[in-house]
């Protein structure tokens, strides 16, 4: 089997080497993967590269993960990717892996740490003042919805992976889970990147979805 992955730097897994999520699933499933993950890229970034032939979908499947650039605000209440483009992003993504004949695999992002403003975490480096109606946690899982519509409507495969992540924290049921998440060990001090631990989670979990036919 072989499996084309494309997203940001939680797919590339650049600083955690032989510990990141893809490399893991191909050393201990013997899967060909095919990382295509860039760091910092979007649905846009992302949609250019396919368009252009830059990235091959010559495999059994194709799984996607975007959404935390995407969702990036560059201005008040201006994103990267723009809800609705990210959607048109995906359409686009899901219906040329489809011509190819190859299964899409959809997947949402990890849950955000959000921090205090200053301590490191996601809000240490986007300014408060873009949150005042919405949170950072709340503005992302939006995109993470957009994903989980057209797993429904498109009858996509679909991994949670941001339910999975609350869940196993212990954060699935409160209002602020920052701490659960801190305490998962799951997510590194940017608040936004897979640690080893996370990365283990994450092959954990995409490997359990290769016998699966639905949701996880």
């Amino acid at each position: 089997m072989k499996i084309i992955v494309i997203g940001d730097s939680n797919t590339k897994g650049e600083m955690l080497g032989s510990k990141n999520w893809t490399t893991l699933l191909s050393g201990l499933t013997g899967i060909e993967v095919v990382n295509e993950g860039v760091n910092g890229h979007t649905t846009e970034d992302a949609r250019i590269r396919l368009t252009n032939g830059e990235i091959n979908l010559n495999g059994d499947a194709v799984f996607i993960m975007f959404g935390t650039n995407d969702a990036v605000m560059t201005e008040k209440n201006k994103p990267k990717v723009s809800l609705s483009r990210y959607r048109e992003n995906l359409l686009y993504f899901i219906n040329l892996i489809r011509q190819t004949s190859k299964k899409p695999v959809l997947m949402t992002v990890i849950p955000l740490i959000e921090g205090s403003g200053g301590d490191g975490y996601y809000l240490s480096r986007h300014h408060t003042s873009f949150f005042k109606d919405i949170s950072p946690r709340d503005w992302v899982d939006q995109y993470n919805d957009i994903v989980r519509e057209i797993s429904d409507t498109e009858r996509v495969q679909l991994i949670d992976v941001w339910q999975y992540f609350l869940k196993k924290s212990g954060a699935e049921h409160d209002p602020d889970p920052d701490k659960y998440l801190i305490q998962s060990g799951m997510i590194d001090s940017s608040g936004t990147h897979l640690t080893a631990e996370g990365a283990r989670e994450l092959y954990t979990v995409v490997s359990h979805s290769l016998n699966a036919k639905k949701r996880i």
